[in-house]
């Protein structure tokens, strides 16, 4: 079936290829192709790549390690990497800590600009929020402050930031 796998991720599972438990996520597919994302860059060790003869596994993949949208987790620590709660090689459990835009206006064209994804486990309106604009100045919109509730000490509270921050060194 034509795209079936498009947003899945795949995995070289050749334990004697150099790309061995890489893995990268589909971008289309037909009967017996498969093409995926290919990281340009070499700082991650050898592009990704199948040779003729290596194995694979595909998976569903729901989220990415850090991606946009989710934030605190468990930590992650060695090498290999290890899940410092679980001991394992397990999912850090990341939350989902929703990325708002709001009144990002460019002022010559008065276009308004958000956040946007290519990739597939990036979902609009689950990992980020696109508001537009037209919101009074200095304000924070009520769907960001009911998402993220400040307090201090279990106690919730409302005030102006100060700027400059008093912390903050002044030239």
């Amino acid at each position: 079936m034509p795209n079936r796998w498009v947003g899945y991720s795949i995995k070289n599972t050749n334990p004697n290829s150099v790309v061995y438990h890489k893995g990268s996520y589909i971008t289309g597919n037909t009967s017996n192709t498969i093409t995926y994302v290919v990281y340009a860059s070499t700082d991650r060790g050898p592009q990704y790549q199948f040779n003729a003869g290596d194995t694979y596994e595909i998976h569903r993949i729901l989220t990415q390690l850090d991606q946009n949208g989710r934030g605190k987790g468990d930590q992650v620590i060695g090498n290999p990497p290890i899940n410092s709660t679980s001991g394992t090689r397990l999912w850090t459990h990341e939350a989902l800590e929703p990325c708002y835009s709001w009144d990002n206006v460019h002022m010559p064209s008065n276009h308004v600009y958000g956040y946007a994804s290519g990739n597939p486990t990036e979902i609009a309106n689950r990992d980020y929020f696109n508001l537009g604009a037209g919101f009074p100045a200095n304000t924070t919109p009520a769907a960001v402050s009911s998402t993220y509730t400040a307090a201090r000490n279990g106690v919730r509270y409302f005030r102006p930031y100060t700027y400059p921050h008093p912390l903050a060194s002044q030239p």
